[in-house]
């Protein structure tokens, strides 16, 4: 499970929900968009500061590329 916080960042969860994974840090302002990939390999994530990420293997904390800047 990823959940966008308003601290600017996303946080993952184990299954049973009572321990935090890692956490995807670096956004400019929270995330407000989560959105994985159907193989559940990449995470896209966005927000009000109109960066788009894609993320591999998330749980890794991998980026795919450089951030893409100035999407609505």
């Amino acid at each position: 499970l990823a959940v966008a916080g308003t601290d600017n960042t996303v946080r993952f969860w184990d299954r049973t929900g009572s321990v935090p994974a890692p956490t995807l840090t670096g956004f400019d302002s929270p995330p407000t968009t989560l959105a994985w990939s159907p193989d559940g390999r990449n995470l896209a994530t966005g927000g009000t500061d109109k960066i788009v990420r894609v993320w591999h293997d998330p749980m890794g904390l991998e980026a795919v590329a450089e951030p893409m800047t100035g999407h609505a």
